[in-house]
């Protein structure tokens, strides 16, 4: 017995292979421009991520505005051939001052702001890499100085200096609990 194939048939298949060829397209330029996956790799942003975490990198936020102090972001280091997580605590103009195991900023406006760092683990202290008491130094224009949450663990501007801006290129968001609860195992 032979199949008959009518035309409404093959309209409605056309149709849908493009609606199908547009939805990857506009889902392949979501994730290559708005958002896009990434895994945790060590332990330098515990206990905000952990070793493993996936998350999402918000590329499009950028576009309309500078970083934020607090923001969590995703930056190319060429100097280390890697991708990395840091949180930005310094912007352009600022100073960064280390006081007795916590972080002071001095805005633009000479404002001394001890930051309230709730993310960091009770236990952890900020230290200057050559563990003095107190250093302070200033964010240059178009520069950040960022810190991972966990300290003691952490390779960040301590050590590499400044991150220029257009080495930053997303803004780091945990997945919803929901998801997160799915995707990520911690054993």
């Amino acid at each position: 017995m032979r199949r008959i194939i009518y035309p409404n048939t093959i309209a409605y298949l056309k149709k849908t292979i493009r609606l199908v060829c547009v939805l990857l397209a506009v889902i392949l330029l979501a994730r290559m421009f708005v958002f896009e996956p990434g895994v945790t790799d060590g332990r330098s942003m515990e206990m905000t991520f952990l070793d493993n975490d996936v998350f999402l990198v918000n590329k499009f936020a950028l576009l309309f505005r500078e970083p934020n102090r607090g923001d969590i972001v995703q930056i190319n280091m060429k100097r280390l051939n890697e991708v990395i997580l840091k949180r930005v605590i310094g912007l352009p103009g600022e100073k960064i001052t280390f006081k007795q195991g916590d972080v002071y900023v001095i805005t633009a406006q000479n404002q001394e702001i001890k930051l309230d760092e709730t993310y960091l683990n009770k236990q952890h202290v900020t230290k200057d890499i050559s563990d003095h008491s107190f250093v302070s130094v200033t964010v240059p224009e178009h520069m950040y100085f960022v810190l991972g949450d966990n300290r003691e663990m952490s390779t960040d501007s301590r050590t590499f200096g400044f991150v220029h801006r257009s080495d930053i290129f997303g803004i780091v968001r945990p997945l919803p609990a929901w998801l997160s609860k799915m995707v990520n195992h911690h054993e």
